[in-house]
Protein backbone atom coordinates (compact mmCIF):
# COMPACT_ATOMS: atom_id res chain seq x y z
CA UNK A 1 0.00 0.00 0.00
CA UNK A 2 1.03 3.60 -0.77
CA UNK A 3 1.48 5.99 1.73
CA UNK A 4 2.55 9.63 1.49
CA UNK A 5 4.39 11.35 4.35
CA UNK A 6 4.82 15.06 4.68
CA UNK A 7 8.45 16.73 4.45
CA UNK A 8 10.49 19.26 2.10
CA UNK A 9 9.68 17.27 -0.87
CA UNK A 10 6.26 17.35 -2.14
CA UNK A 11 3.68 14.93 -0.96
CA UNK A 12 3.26 14.01 -4.75
CA UNK A 13 6.69 13.24 -5.10
CA UNK A 14 7.24 11.59 -2.17
CA UNK A 15 6.42 7.67 -1.82
CA UNK A 16 6.49 5.13 0.67
CA UNK A 17 6.28 1.22 0.43
CA UNK A 18 6.46 -1.92 2.55
CA UNK A 19 6.92 -5.35 1.58
CA UNK A 20 4.03 -7.47 0.45
CA UNK A 21 2.91 -9.54 3.16
CA UNK A 22 1.40 -12.58 1.15
CA UNK A 23 4.91 -14.39 1.35
CA UNK A 24 4.30 -14.41 5.20
CA UNK A 25 1.15 -15.99 4.56
CA UNK A 26 2.56 -18.43 2.26
CA UNK A 27 5.58 -19.41 4.66
CA UNK A 28 3.14 -19.09 7.86
CA UNK A 29 0.52 -22.13 5.98
CA UNK A 30 3.74 -23.93 5.15
CA UNK A 31 5.41 -23.95 8.70
CA UNK A 32 1.78 -24.90 10.18
CA UNK A 33 2.11 -27.94 8.06
CA UNK A 34 5.62 -28.74 9.08
CA UNK A 35 4.70 -28.40 12.57
CA UNK A 36 1.27 -30.62 12.61
CA UNK A 37 3.28 -33.26 10.71
CA UNK A 38 5.99 -32.90 13.67
CA UNK A 39 3.51 -32.88 16.23
CA UNK A 40 2.09 -36.38 14.71
CA UNK A 41 5.63 -37.78 14.87
CA UNK A 42 5.84 -37.11 18.24
CA UNK A 43 2.19 -38.59 19.54
CA UNK A 44 3.19 -41.48 17.16
CA UNK A 45 7.01 -42.00 18.95
CA UNK A 46 5.29 -41.77 22.17
CA UNK A 47 2.49 -44.38 21.44
CA UNK A 48 4.89 -47.01 19.18
CA UNK A 49 3.25 -50.00 21.08
CA UNK A 50 -0.19 -48.87 20.08
CA UNK A 51 1.05 -48.63 16.78
CA UNK A 52 3.00 -51.37 16.71
CA UNK A 53 1.97 -54.64 19.56
CA UNK A 54 5.06 -57.15 18.52
CA UNK A 55 7.28 -54.03 19.67
CA UNK A 56 9.16 -54.90 22.91
CA UNK A 57 9.82 -51.42 24.75
CA UNK A 58 13.06 -51.30 26.53
CA UNK A 59 14.62 -48.49 28.35
CA UNK A 60 16.76 -47.62 24.81
CA UNK A 61 13.38 -47.18 23.05
CA UNK A 62 12.59 -45.32 25.43
CA UNK A 63 15.41 -43.21 25.78
CA UNK A 64 15.28 -42.59 21.86
CA UNK A 65 11.90 -41.39 21.60
CA UNK A 66 12.55 -39.07 24.53
CA UNK A 67 15.60 -38.03 22.01
CA UNK A 68 13.24 -37.56 19.26
CA UNK A 69 10.31 -36.06 21.24
CA UNK A 70 12.91 -33.28 22.35
CA UNK A 71 14.47 -32.65 19.05
CA UNK A 72 11.03 -32.56 17.41
CA UNK A 73 9.69 -30.10 20.07
CA UNK A 74 13.00 -27.96 19.53
CA UNK A 75 12.37 -28.07 16.12
CA UNK A 76 8.62 -26.59 16.28
CA UNK A 77 9.43 -24.07 18.79
CA UNK A 78 12.62 -22.87 15.92
CA UNK A 79 9.63 -22.98 13.39
CA UNK A 80 7.55 -20.73 15.40
CA UNK A 81 9.87 -17.83 16.69
CA UNK A 82 11.12 -18.23 12.70
CA UNK A 83 7.33 -17.23 11.20
CA UNK A 84 7.05 -14.29 14.30
CA UNK A 85 10.10 -13.09 13.43
CA UNK A 86 9.71 -13.03 9.62
CA UNK A 87 6.21 -11.21 10.24
CA UNK A 88 8.03 -8.62 12.33
CA UNK A 89 10.86 -8.31 9.54
CA UNK A 90 9.04 -7.73 6.70
CA UNK A 91 5.97 -4.98 8.74
CA UNK A 92 9.72 -3.10 9.30
CA UNK A 93 11.03 -3.08 5.77
CA UNK A 94 10.30 0.56 4.83
CA UNK A 95 11.28 2.22 1.28
CA UNK A 96 10.64 5.62 0.49
CA UNK A 97 11.26 6.93 -2.46
CA UNK A 98 11.55 10.86 -3.24
CA UNK A 99 13.32 12.53 -6.64
CA UNK A 100 16.66 13.36 -5.59
CA UNK A 101 17.29 9.62 -3.62
CA UNK A 102 16.67 6.30 -2.67
CA UNK A 103 16.43 5.17 1.11
CA UNK A 104 14.93 2.19 2.45
CA UNK A 105 15.39 0.91 6.60
CA UNK A 106 15.07 -2.90 8.18
CA UNK A 107 15.32 -4.51 11.43
CA UNK A 108 13.35 -6.31 14.07
CA UNK A 109 15.83 -6.05 17.17
CA UNK A 110 18.07 -3.18 15.77
CA UNK A 111 17.31 -0.64 13.07
CA UNK A 112 19.72 -0.45 9.42
CA UNK A 113 19.10 2.61 7.28
CA UNK A 114 20.64 2.63 3.58
CA UNK A 115 19.96 4.88 0.94
CA UNK A 116 21.37 5.56 -2.51
CA UNK A 117 21.11 9.08 -4.69
CA UNK A 118 18.96 9.08 -7.51
CA UNK A 119 21.34 10.14 -9.85
CA UNK A 120 23.61 6.94 -9.42
CA UNK A 121 20.74 4.44 -9.87
CA UNK A 122 22.63 3.04 -13.50
CA UNK A 123 19.42 0.27 -14.21
CA UNK A 124 16.74 -1.04 -12.53
CA UNK A 125 14.21 -4.18 -13.73
CA UNK A 126 11.35 -5.47 -12.60
CA UNK A 127 10.63 -9.36 -12.40
CA UNK A 128 8.25 -12.19 -12.03
CA UNK A 129 9.01 -15.40 -10.90
CA UNK A 130 5.77 -18.04 -11.47
CA UNK A 131 5.85 -18.30 -7.60
CA UNK A 132 4.98 -14.68 -7.66
CA UNK A 133 2.99 -14.67 -10.44
CA UNK A 134 0.82 -16.81 -8.46
CA UNK A 135 1.20 -15.17 -5.36
CA UNK A 136 0.72 -11.65 -7.37
CA UNK A 137 4.12 -10.09 -5.94
CA UNK A 138 7.17 -8.96 -7.92
CA UNK A 139 10.03 -7.85 -7.13
CA UNK A 140 12.89 -4.74 -8.55
CA UNK A 141 16.13 -5.05 -8.81
CA UNK A 142 18.21 -1.64 -8.94
CA UNK A 143 22.07 -1.25 -9.78
CA UNK A 144 23.64 2.16 -9.09
CA UNK A 145 26.99 3.77 -9.24
CA UNK A 146 27.62 3.75 -5.49
CA UNK A 147 30.53 2.08 -3.85
CA UNK A 148 28.64 1.36 -0.87
CA UNK A 149 25.08 -0.11 -2.21
CA UNK A 150 25.62 -0.96 -5.71
CA UNK A 151 22.73 -3.72 -6.27
CA UNK A 152 19.81 -3.51 -3.98
CA UNK A 153 17.16 -5.82 -4.06
CA UNK A 154 13.52 -5.01 -3.33
CA UNK A 155 11.77 -8.61 -3.34
CA UNK A 156 8.37 -9.70 -2.77
CA UNK A 157 6.66 -6.54 -3.02
CA UNK A 158 2.75 -6.33 -3.79
CA UNK A 159 2.70 -6.14 -8.01
CA UNK A 160 1.16 -3.04 -7.95
CA UNK A 161 3.68 -1.52 -5.92
CA UNK A 162 6.58 -3.22 -7.63
CA UNK A 163 5.51 -1.29 -10.60
CA UNK A 164 5.21 2.24 -9.40
CA UNK A 165 8.34 1.84 -7.31
CA UNK A 166 9.73 0.84 -11.09
CA UNK A 167 8.18 3.11 -12.95
CA UNK A 168 9.35 6.44 -10.33
CA UNK A 169 12.32 5.16 -10.16
CA UNK A 170 12.55 5.10 -14.03
CA UNK A 171 11.50 8.35 -14.71
CA UNK A 172 13.41 10.22 -11.62
CA UNK A 173 16.17 8.31 -12.05
CA UNK A 174 16.99 9.87 -15.55
CA UNK A 175 15.78 13.28 -14.72
CA UNK A 176 18.08 13.57 -11.54
CA UNK A 177 21.20 12.08 -13.79
CA UNK A 178 20.83 14.62 -16.41
CA UNK A 179 20.41 17.40 -13.14
CA UNK A 180 23.59 16.59 -11.98
CA UNK A 181 25.81 16.24 -15.19
CA UNK A 182 24.47 20.09 -15.51
CA UNK A 183 25.57 20.99 -12.16
CA UNK A 184 29.06 18.82 -11.53
CA UNK A 185 29.62 18.04 -15.70
CA UNK A 186 31.77 14.96 -16.56
CA UNK A 187 34.48 15.42 -14.61
CA UNK A 188 33.01 13.68 -11.17
CA UNK A 189 31.90 10.55 -12.42
CA UNK A 190 33.30 7.20 -12.43
CA UNK A 191 32.01 5.63 -15.22
CA UNK A 192 33.51 7.53 -18.16
CA UNK A 193 31.25 6.02 -20.83
CA UNK A 194 27.67 6.73 -18.50
CA UNK A 195 29.28 10.51 -18.56
CA UNK A 196 29.97 10.62 -22.46
CA UNK A 197 26.27 9.20 -22.41
CA UNK A 198 24.45 11.97 -20.53
CA UNK A 199 26.14 14.78 -22.30
CA UNK A 200 25.02 13.46 -25.07
CA UNK A 201 21.75 13.96 -24.02
CA UNK A 202 22.44 17.10 -22.29
CA UNK A 203 23.93 18.29 -25.53
CA UNK A 204 20.92 17.31 -27.59
CA UNK A 205 19.11 19.55 -25.18
CA UNK A 206 20.96 22.46 -25.78
CA UNK A 207 18.87 24.88 -28.44
CA UNK A 208 20.40 25.30 -31.93
CA UNK A 209 22.15 28.52 -32.68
Amino acid sequence: MVEQNQGQTPESERKTFHLSQKKFYFRAVQNTFFILILILLIVGANNLQSFFPSIQINAGINIAVLIVTIVLILVIIFLVISTIYYYFYRRSYLIELTPSDISFSFGVLSKRFEGIEMHSVKDCNYKRSISEMMLGTADVHIFADDYTTPHVNFDDLDMVDAKAIFDYISKYSSESVVKYFRTHGPEDASDPERAQQIMGIINHEKPKE
